[in-house]
Parts: structure tokens; sequence; C-alpha cells
């Protein structure tokens, strides 16, 4: 069902394309395709079945949508946070994450 809503919204769209339509072997698939966005089941890929995805394809973005309609976006994306006045103790934090 997933599948025939994502094809019927990307048709009214004329930016957008349907290019495959995959399952579990998305990296191969995505290098192929070079896809902007991933649209999958939730609980196809584990988090670091998605991590590895995005590592390979930085510039995709990988959208889970569950049986009850919820979804959840992944991408890569810069961080800018203010820490403030510059301190030892701030940069030691900062460098550990």
């Amino acid at each position: 069902m997933l599948r025939e809503i994502v094809r019927e919204v990307a048709a009214q769209d004329p930016g957008l394309e349907v290019v495959a339509e995959i399952g579990q072997e998305a990296t191969g698939t995505a290098a192929t395709y070079d896809p902007e966005v991933i649209v999958v089941g939730a609980g196809v890929f584990t988090a670091a079945g998605i991590q590895t995805l995005l590592a390979a394809r930085p510039r995709t973005r990988v959208l889970t949508v569950d049986d009850e309609g919820e979804s959840m976006l992944y991408r890569l994306a810069p961080e800018q946070v203010k820490l403030g006045e510059l301190s030892p103790a701030l940069l030691l934090t900062a460098l550990h994450g």
C-alpha cells in the first residue's frame, strides 16, 4: 500500500520521479540511480543500516513510514551549536562530542 501511495503522490508533482522500487538492496540500487530520497517502510532498515546508507550517500534522505502512517526523515545535515566563551573544560567537552 505504501508503494501505491508514494507512486500516486509523486505522479501529481512534475518535479518528482519514481526511478526504482527497491527492497533490502537499497545501498546498491542507490548507487545506480543516485536518488534524492529513499522511501521505505519502517523496520526495513535498522538504525545501523540507515547510517550506512547515509554515509555512502550523504545527500540522500531516507523517509520511513510505519503501518499507522507515522513517518521519520533521516538526513545528514550540518549542525551549529553556540557554545559561548571557550574555556579549557568547554574545549574538551566540544572535542569529545
